[in-house]
């Protein structure tokens, strides 16, 4: 994504990247762009790596995984706020990894949004032939059995309801305090916008 910024730079537009930790001023080849920092720790030192740790050396565990992050950090769309009406932005690009902040902000201010991220995996529905990994299902189903299919495309997915509705739950109560309608559709701010993944589709881990 930073090289697209530059790229935007290039061609004459105005771009700020705000994001944690002093990231465009260690950087050799992204240092021209301007930064708005919002947190000191970046990268893997914003989740609790001993959780992450847990959540896939061992049997994975996506309640466990959602611990290892900070719902708290929602609270950073205030900062988001200020940054864009300062600087008047008429484009977002939010990070797809738990940035709802940034794409609730887009929403508020009816500006348009593009996402980006390293899989496709949150942002858009696999087909019903295919599934995703930490389901411990064959990503492709294609030649599995009628249970093998049933069990991944509607049991195993039940087990997740719990854990991910206790996210959404903490994540309308920050809303609210801000002011954002709550919402659980966690994939409604990301719905008819331009996605951009740094992958090739379908070249996703097989298991």
């Amino acid at each position: 994504m930073s090289e697209i910024l530059k790229i935007l730079m290039d061609r004459g537009y105005n771009v700020t990247l705000v994001a944690p930790g002093n990231f465009t001023a260690n950087s050799h080849s992204y240092r021209s762009i301007p930064q708005v920092i919002v947190d000191k720790k970046a990268g893997i030192e914003i989740v609790n790596q001993n959780v992450v740790k847990k959540a896939f050396m061992e049997k994975f565990s996506l309640s466990t995984f959602i611990k290892s992050f900070d719902i708290e950090a929602y609270t950073k769309y205030k900062m988001y706020k200020q940054t864009a009406e300062e600087i008047n932005a008429d484009l977002f690009v939010c990070d797809i990894g738990m940035n709802f902040a940034c794409f609730d902000l887009a929403w508020k201010l009816e500006k348009p949004v593009v996402a980006f991220g390293s899989s496709p995996d949150f942002a858009v529905l696999p087909p019903p032939y295919k599934t995703v990994p930490f389901l411990e299902c064959h990503v492709n189903m294609e030649n599995e059995s009628f249970y093998d299919r049933f069990t991944c495309a509607i049991i195993r997915p039940l087990n997740f309801i719990w854990p991910i509705w206790s996210m959404g739950n903490n994540l309308n109560a920050q809303r609210v305090k801000l002011g954002i309608e709550p919402y659980w559709n966690p994939r409604a701010r990301m719905e008819n916008i331009l996605c951009l993944f740094d992958t090739f589709l379908g070249f996703e881990v097989v298991i």
